[in-house]
């Protein structure tokens, strides 16, 4: 009888977690068309972004770093185990809380060292990820 429920119990445990897998797979291409998604929205604010720098557009400035602030806020919880990127977007937060106040403030030259601060953090960023990815 003791081999018959140890067959019985692995033959009823066998689809829950084939289930488990799948629904684990399923949430982690969820996880990764979010990002996907999120990281474009960010690509397309960056050209806004560039966009209001060169002609001197405060509010269109404003709008796409307030947008990238929410954007970077949004994405911590992707890699929040690590200490490295959480790094990383708090330095992107801080650069975007910079260039809003810039725009804000009107300040042209602020602004351009707004917008550099923040490119440079999503290059350090994506280039963090990708070589974590190649490991």
């Amino acid at each position: 009888m003791t081999r018959w429920t140890a067959i019985l119990s692995k033959v009823l445990l066998m689809p829950s977690l084939c289930l488990s897998s799948a629904v684990f797979a399923d949430e982690t291409a969820k996880a990764k068309s979010t990002i996907q998604s999120l990281m474009r929205s960010k690509l397309d604010s960056a050209h806004g972004l560039l966009e209001g720098v060169v002609r001197e557009d405060f509010a269109q400035v404003a709008k796409y770093a307030s947008t990238l602030l929410d954007i970077g806020r949004a994405t911590t919880w992707y890699k929040k185990d690590s200490p490295d990127f959480l790094h990383y977007a708090k330095s992107f937060e801080n650069s975007s809380t910079f260039l809003l106040e810039q725009a804000r403030a009107k300040n042209l030259e602020g602004v351009a060292m707004g917008y550099i601060r923040v490119t440079l953090d999503c290059m350090q960023c994506h280039n963090f990820v990708r070589a974590g990815r190649a490991k």
